[in-house]
């Protein structure tokens, strides 16, 4: 019986394998390239023109040299459970607008890891539109990956940047630590309905969460972390301000880094701040939990809903701004507490208190 044979070269066959299956999934490993980042460039680029789909990365063994690459509109990118260098001379790795950016957790073992290399001095990961910084990221992903930002290797960048949070956007179940300044850093306008949820933030040079030029609206639910200088900074809110929901967030310190938990700072507009739940810990004594800078621009308001503090904390609220300061009972349930411009009203263990009386 006559048979035929069709013979064609490793590399053509690895680039029909690659989209064998679906032509609407790229497998990145078998792409050209120097590094597992220009894989994944080139696994981006064959998708189809203007419908965008799926690069599955995680066939690459660990560990991976990674060049930084951008995730367009459309295209979703699955990370393996390895670890990734990036080059110094690389750039970051660019998420757009309706891009998104999945690894496989945050633990250990089993955990998409990313560590930039040293002199990388940037964004590790940066969350922005093909428009700009002052423009919306709207549907945009990231999520299970874990980022270690090198900074005792880099002065400057962020773990992970938000440019113009918006609707359907999403960061979730992030670990970030180390970064040379804030761990997650989010600037600009936000929409109201993004969402960012359960991230952690260790050991960052600057913040552990900046909320940088805010307004309008955002919510940040189970977001906190350990030892960073200042926890949660509120820096130059603008046009107009806006409101800020923290549920149930996080700060703990330690001996040697002692965080104040909030600050607000700067700015030409006036944020309203809501705290419900969470718990701020520290093991040292006579700590400030929320500080009103003197710099800043307008007299904010802050509620808080149940929140514990841990019995190291002594002042609730230093307001620089006003010379005002209110005092906290050790190891304190705020049941109800309001603020604004030095008065205040509070409920709480000791019964309802408030100034001026």
């Amino acid at each position: 019986m006559p048979q035929s044979y069709l013979l064609i070269s490793q590399s053509d066959w690895d680039g029909l394998n690659a989209k064998i299956d679906n032509i609407h999934v790229a497998k990145a490993h078998l792409f050209p390239g120097a590094d597992a980042g220009l894989k994944i460039t080139a696994a981006i680029a064959s998708l189809p023109a203007g419908v965008g789909g799926i690069v599955d990365a995680t066939g690459f063994p660990n560990p991976q040299n990674l060049t930084g690459f951008t995730v367009p509109r459309g295209v979703e990118v699955l990370l393996p459970p390895i670890f990734f260098t990036m080059f110094s001379t690389g750039p970051s790795i660019v998420v757009n607008e309706g891009g998104r950016l999945i690894g496989m957790g945050t633990n250990s073992p089993g955990a998409t890891t990313i560590k930039p290399a040293s002199g990388f001095n940037k964004d590790v990961i940066k969350c922005i539109s093909s428009g700009g910084e002052s423009s919306w990221w709207h549907h945009g992903e990231v999520r299970n990956i874990r980022i270690l930002a090198n900074k005792q290797q880099n002065a400057l960048g962020h773990g992970l940047s938000v440019y113009g949070l918006a609707e359907t956007s999403l960061i979730q179940r992030m670990s970030i630590s180390d970064a040379a300044q804030a761990g997650l850093y989010i600037k600009g306008s936000q929409s109201g309905t993004g969402s960012i949820e359960n991230v952690t933030v260790n050991t960052n040079g600057t913040y552990g969460v900046q909320l940088d030029e805010f307004r309008s609206a955002i919510t940040l639910k189970c977001v906190g972390g350990d030892q960073n200088p200042i926890t949660f900074g509120i820096t130059n809110p603008s046009l107009g301000g806006g409101g800020i929901l923290l549920i149930d967030p996080k700060s703990e310190g330690s001996i040697a880094v002692d965080p104040l938990p909030i600050q607000i700072s700067g700015g030409s507009a006036k944020v309203s701040l809501t705290i419900m739940g969470g718990n701020f810990t520290t093991p040292n004594s006579n700590k400030t939990i929320l500080r009103i800078a003197p710099d800043t621009g307008f007299d904010p308001s802050v509620q808080i809903i149940g929140l514990v503090s841990g019995n190291s904390f002594t002042t609730l609220i230093d307001d620089l701004k006003n010379a005002q300061t209110v005092s906290t009972q050790a190891s304190t349930y705020h049941s109800l507490f309001t603020y604004c411009a030095g008065k205040y009203a509070r409920f709480d263990e000791t019964g309802f208190h408030t100034f001026p009386s």
